[in-house]
């Protein structure tokens, strides 16, 4: 079987809608272009733009502290030092 795609896009050149076999997906977005929708999924953002997700934590320059499963440490440089898992430590 060969998978049928189509697309649409909206005036500002975003993917506005995918069709996939006749299942259509519809995407929507806020004014500063972020996805906030896919018709079955929705997004949130902070005041940085960086998706707000459950669970996810983030830090100075935008850093990962955690995600729910693992807590993140980073020395000066940015580097990613050691992670603990949140349950069992």
């Amino acid at each position: 079987m060969v998978a049928e795609y189509g697309y649409t896009y909206d005036s500002f050149n975003r993917v506005a809608s995918r069709t996939e076999n006749g299942v259509t997906t519809v995407y929507t977005y806020d004014a500063n272009h972020q996805l906030l929708s896919d018709g079955t999924q929705t997004w949130t953002y902070d005041a940085n733009g960086n998706r707000t997700l459950t669970g996810y934590v983030t830090g100075a320059a935008n850093r990962l502290l955690s995600d729910g499963t693992w807590d993140y440490a980073y020395d000066n440089e940015g580097n990613v030092t050691g992670k603990t898992h949140t349950v069992t430590g």
